[in-house]
């Protein structure tokens, strides 16, 4: 009889690890809307440009 499959133990879910990932989370939200008002602001100045 063949010996049962021996899996690694699944990673614990620590409030550390937790903390980290909803930090991390925030951050890159934040750096999300930065980088889309910019890309709206440019937009704009591109329309105002091409009007005058």
């Amino acid at each position: 009889m063949k010996p049962g499959r021996r899996d690694p133990p699944p990673r614990r879910v620590t409030p550390d690890l937790i903390a980290f990932y909803i930090k991390r989370a925030h951050q890159l939200r934040a750096e999300y809307y930065r980088n889309m008002w910019r890309a709206v602001w440019s937009w704009l100045i591109g329309i105002g440009r091409r009007q005058l």
